[in-house]
């Protein structure tokens, strides 16, 4: 009977998303801060501060996390569950979850090691895009060195900016959110596993390089999202706008 229950629930939650992948997008961004990892108990003291940090400068908002067995819950909900199953890495898994997570509730997602500068305003919250940060802006030494690794697919050396996917906001049933979520599926099986490289391999598929990848080959996607280049002093790479910097702690890895 209890089984019966959860999967009639499933069932449900299922049909909410299919709906939501058809119906008009909000036209602002919720407050709500989603984020996720491995548990609910975070020992690394660089996540604590900027989690910490992050719930203090947002008493109002609503606060979203999910740990490895809340995120295999909320995709078996959804119809990208079989897909999401096909990933052969937990970080692509998580990649390709958080963009799921983001069209379905919409808000402001957070890796645990962004550092937040400031609170998100109200200006930032009255948009309708999805909202994706710079990463790097790369000259043409540093882009060659990338393309030896090959990395950036569909990025020319004589552009100069990547995005990241590190943080990221949109309202919920964003229709630019879905075509990367589609686009992921679309090319996933196209690229060659290689564990030589394995992490090129997951920033190709999933990570900033997909990202890059859509911004510069898909007119449509790179006219209708919004871009936050770096705002804050001193920094050129890897912040949000003026928001959030990227501590780049790499524990993924």
């Amino acid at each position: 009977m209890i089984l019966l229950i959860v999967l009639l629930f499933l069932i449900m939650i299922s049909m909410v998303i299919l709906l939501k992948t058809t119906q008009k997008p909000s036209t602002t961004i919720p407050r709500r801060l989603i984020q996720t990892w491995k548990s609910n108990i975070i020992v690394n003291p660089s996540h604590k501060r900027c989690q910490a940090r992050l719930r203090a400068l947002h008493p109002t908002f609503e606060y979203m996390f999910f740990d490895d067995a809340d995120v295999d819950r909320f995709m078996k909900s959804t119809p990208w569950n079989e897909f999401f199953q096909t990933l052969r890495t937990r970080i692509q898994q998580i990649d390709f979850f958080r963009l799921c997570v983001l069209y379905y509730y919409g808000g402001i997602y957070y890796d645990m090691d962004m550092y937040p500068i400031q609170a998100i305003d109200a200006e930032f919250l009255n948009s309708s895009q999805f909202t994706l940060p710079v990463e790097y802006y790369l000259n043409r030494t540093q882009c060659t060195k990338y393309k030896r690794r090959h990395r950036y697919p569909g990025f020319r050396c004589e552009d100069s900016m990547t995005l990241g996917n590190y943080a990221m906001a949109a309202p919920p049933s964003n229709p630019e959110v879905l075509r990367l979520i589609r686009n992921i599926m679309k090319t996933y099986s196209s690229v060659p596993w290689n564990p030589q490289d394995p992490h090129v391999y997951v920033y190709v598929t999933t990570g900033p390089d997909k990202t890059t990848e859509m911004y510069y080959t898909d007119p449509q996607f790179r006219r209708n999202i919004r871009v936050l280049p770096p705002r804050l002093p001193g920094e050129r790479r890897a912040t949000f706008g003026g928001y959030a910097k990227h501590l780049e702690t790499g524990t993924w890895k």
